[in-house]
């Protein structure tokens, strides 16, 4: 993913994902800073239609993000950019990548071979 590719992105995570554009725009471009070579679009005669943000820390890797445009869901842009994500961590040593989703995407990433965590617990603590 480039920097030129990030205002189409934000659209797809304003659409998708309900996201602010404003908080979107600053959280992007702070992470392509530190993970740009694991993140990565899908296009569609030169136009984003998919956006994936992965990070490694070199202990484990993330999914941060992946948001596919609503006319290109179910066409198989999700799977193309897991599959690259999954090989671009692998390639440089991540031993493991976690994902935190809604529970009825949990399928999507099962078909990769993510196992839900047993024992573990997502929680949040909201500030505003």
């Amino acid at each position: 993913m480039k920097v030129g590719d990030s205002e189409e992105a934000l659209s797809i995570w304003e659409d998708v994902l309900g996201e602010e554009p404003i908080q979107a725009k600053n959280y992007l471009q702070k992470f392509l800073e530190k993970n740009s070579k694991f993140c990565f679009v899908a296009e569609e005669d030169k136009a984003v239609i998919g956006v994936v943000l992965a990070s490694f820390n070199e202990r484990v890797g993330y999914i941060n993000r992946i948001a596919v445009k609503k006319t290109f869901q179910n066409q198989g842009v999700a799977s193309k950019l897991m599959k690259t994500t999954i090989e671009a961590m692998k390639n440089n040593g991540a031993p493991s990548i976690f994902i935190h989703c809604k529970s009825e995407l949990a399928q999507l990433y099962e078909k990769f071979g993510f196992k839900i965590d047993k024992g573990s617990v997502i929680m949040r603590l909201k500030l505003d």
